[in-house]
């Protein structure tokens, strides 16, 4: 006899409505999200800025603001460096109003000499209240311009007329980078039908293709950029070049 065997399956209901646990972690990531919200809406109340200098100045000062978070002398100040790593070392406090080139100034940093090592140097302010209340700010960044001398070659001192002659200015090491203009006797080299002028990344090349006696004077180069223009830019030592004439 055969049997009829049918199987018996008991379906297992899942609740569409969230259990406790669930609204609680909701109810958890809602304040994560709104804490954040509400923390890019409020302002630093203590600021600094990004600071640039020029290697040579006297000295360079990074503010501290602090207007916004207290109207009265701050109970105490401290600066800190800040490393890529994350790490930071405390540089000048209260009890520590300053630490080799660093000088605190009430409430700003001022570092003197600033020199291209500095160059890239984070910095952060922190501000204690007499209520005890403490509030950091937001990083500084240190950017130090520079610009070395050129260096200034010439093939011969002295040439006769028609032979050609080459100047070699190697261009300086410099943030920004530089650029070369050639002088004689203080007057910007621009005949470009006498010289030839070639520029690569290390080098200036200025060619006197035939001399004349109107060629002979001092040549000089000059290295300028944004930042080093006029009396700030940087001038080679010069070159004299003198002309002579075939006998007949």
């Amino acid at each position: 006899m055969a049997l009829n065997i049918r199987p018996i399956f008991r379906p297992i209901l899942i609740s569409s409505r969230p259990g406790p646990r669930h609204k609680a972690l909701e109810a958890v990531c809602f304040l994560v999200i709104l804490l954040s919200i509400i923390q890019e809406a409020i302002p630093q109340s203590v600021t600094t800025s990004d600071q640039t200098s020029k290697e040579g100045d006297v000295e360079v000062v990074i503010t501290c603001d602090y207007s916004q978070f207290t109207s009265t002398t701050p109970d105490a100040v401290q600066w800190d460096e800040l490393y890529e790593d994350g790490s930071t070392i405390n540089l000048l406090n209260n009890k520590k109003i300053q630490n080799g080139r660093f000088t605190l100034n009430i409430a700003d940093l001022v570092m003197s000499q600033p020199m291209r090592d500095d160059s890239r140097r984070t910095f952060q302010c922190q501000i204690q209240t007499t209520a005890g209340d403490i509030e950091r700010s937001n990083p500084s960044i240190l950017t130090v311009y520079y610009l070395d001398q050129p260096l200034l070659i010439a093939s011969a001192s002295t040439v006769y007329e028609g032979q050609s002659v080459t100047f070699t200015c190697s261009k300086p090491d410099g943030d920004p980078i530089p650029h070369i203009t050639w002088y004689r006797d203080g007057q910007t080299v621009n005949n470009p039908s006498r010289y030839e002028i070639t520029n690569n990344g290390t080098e200036s090349v200025l060619k006197i293709k035939s001399a004349t006696k109107e060629d002979a004077g001092r040549y000089t180069c000059k290295a300028e950029s944004d930042q080093f223009k006029g009396e700030d830019a940087k001038t080679s030592v010069g070159k004299q070049l003198n002309i002579k004439g075939y006998c007949m």
